[in-house]
């Protein structure tokens, strides 16, 4: 009886798990923009990205952790990290704002190369790196490797 009872509960387990990642499949992203590009310091920058989601599942997801190196011609130049979770409501289609940090890392090839902090454009970043989100008791890490961010949030 007990092992009727597990081998049921394992496999309503697993329906139950495939249907939760199915559901992940459909959450879009619409629409990304960036909100405000601040400075702080010499080799800092507090960037606020605006993306529109939706959520149709009935799971909260929260996206808790961020960690890319920004690139240019293979180079690194800056690291960019995820400055507080962001908590997407579960059957929801809204704006949310993504806060993170960007820590310049070698100024020199940044001033050499073509990316402009004045005049940031996400279609031009390219990065390597991971992302970390969790929908309910599902979490899943994200590897990125040279895509460019704004091809990261088309994707995801």
């Amino acid at each position: 009886m007990k092992k009727l009872l597990l081998r049921n509960g394992l496999i309503f387990s697993f329906f139950l798990l495939s249907s939760c990642v199915s559901n992940l499949d459909r959450v879009r992203i619409d629409n990304y923009n960036l909100e405000d590009v601040a400075f702080v310091g010499a080799s800092k920058v507090k960037i606020n990205v605006s993306i529109k989601v939706h959520n149709p599942t009935a799971k909260k997801l929260t996206l808790q952790q961020v960690a890319f190196d920004v690139l240019d011609d293979d180079a690194v130049i800056a690291r960019m990290r995820l400055v507080e979770a962001v908590e997407i409501p579960a059957s929801s289609d809204g704006y949310h704002t993504l806060p993170v940090e960007l820590n310049i890392t070698n100024m020199l090839a940044l001033l050499t190369g073509g990316i402009d902090l004045n005049n940031l454009q996400l279609d031009k970043l390219f990065v390597n790196g991971s992302l970390h989100m969790k929908a309910g008791l599902l979490s899943k890490t994200i590897t990125v490797r040279n895509k460019t961010i704004g091809q990261l949030l088309k994707e995801l």
